[in-house]
């Protein structure tokens, strides 16, 4: 068996303490800051010899909409064996989200730069879609389409599909109607034949 370890995710962001973005006491992580903390936790895992891999995983935008691009918060890829990229469609759930995007809109961007960081497959850490001002089963089988078509270094796919209260609104992740099962089993049944 061999696990995967994804720490500090989603570092170009501002709502976790290990972020760059993040300021604590008037203070932010640096990239160097992150490449060692990086450094450390797969030296400890290395030397014991445990049966784990090492992901590196991006938010599809920086946190504060900061323009800067991955290169400047990249912390290298030593030591990793995949690169993930967290990307999701939070259509009209927050005052900030007051938009909806197919998945190959809210991905491409990111994707295309880690290519260019990066030759190490890549994974689809997270994503998903409210239903809010969005057609669910319409986006959910276009992103398997996508996938297939759109995205010859992707690997590995993962849904978030727990509903849960964002920003004080209740975010649908799940398949929560019979069409969004529907359009899931199908899309993916579509994906595989691509």
């Amino acid at each position: 068996i061999t696990f995967w370890i994804r720490t500090l995710h989603e570092f170009n962001g501002n709502w976790y303490p290990w972020g760059l973005l993040y300021t604590y006491n008037g203070e932010t992580n640096s990239p160097a800051d992150l490449k060692l903390a990086m450094q450390r936790v797969i030296k400890i895992f290395r030397d014991a010899n445990a049966p784990v891999k090492f992901q590196l995983n991006i938010n599809a935008e920086n946190g504060y909409d900061d323009p800067r691009p991955f290169s400047y918060f990249w912390p290298g890829t030593e030591g990793l064996d995949a690169v993930t990229i967290t990307s999701y469609n939070r259509a009209y759930s927050t005052i900030y989200h007051q938009f909806s995007n197919s998945f190959y809109e809210g991905f491409k961007p990111a994707y295309v730069q880690v290519l260019e960081l990066t030759d190490l497959p890549i994974w689809v850490a997270e994503t998903g879609t409210t239903s809010y001002g969005t057609d669910k089963p319409t986006w959910l089988r276009e992103c398997f389409e996508s996938i297939a078509l759109d995205f010859p270094k992707v690997v590995q796919l993962t849904f978030f599909m727990d509903n849960k209260i964002n920003e004080g609104t209740l975010t649908d992740w799940d398949l929560n109607t019979d069409a969004d099962k529907e359009a899931f089993i199908d899309g993916f049944l579509n994906m595989k034949e691509l």
